[in-house]
């Protein structure tokens, strides 16, 4: 998770784009970088999903937490849903996207046969301890 810091980087972002560009006048071909505006604009961008992705993580962890701790039957607000509705009812109620019709996502979801648990939460520690490090890398420089 560390690397995924540098890569927001605009330096980084510039030295890994590359294309091959068009012949210039003498017909050689030159390599086409990102511009100094949208490696910027890149950069900025890396923070566009994080909240989502912090609620659906945080979502499948309690999902995972109470499967694996009840009965068949689960109880989320004074209410009994099956596994599957479920998570629906938690996803509307937690993250506000719609579920697809006719679809079981949670079925196509393999980490609660793994037995993870809500081990999900070691993630935002990997992700806390790899901000320290990139932190540190940016104060040495």
């Amino acid at each position: 998770m560390m690397l995924e810091n540098f890569v927001w980087e605009v330096e980084i972002l510039k030295s890994l784009s590359f294309r091959r560009g068009q012949n210039n006048d003498d017909g050689k071909e030159e390599a086409c970088r990102l511009s100094d505006d949208l490696a910027e604009r890149v950069s900025r961008s890396c923070f566009v999903m994080e909240s989502y992705t912090t609620v659906i993580m945080i979502i499948a962890s309690l999902y995972d937490s109470m499967i694996h701790s009840g009965p068949r039957q689960y109880e989320y607000d004074r209410k009994m849903y099956n596994a599957m509705e479920l998570y629906k009812v938690m996803i509307l109620e937690l993250s506000f996207v719609k579920i697809v019709p006719n679809t079981a996502f949670v079925a196509s979801w393999y980490h609660p046969m793994m037995g993870y648990n809500a081990g999900y939460y070691s993630y935002y520690w990997s992700e806390a301890y790899a901000a320290d490090l990139f932190h540190e890398f940016l104060k040495g420089r």
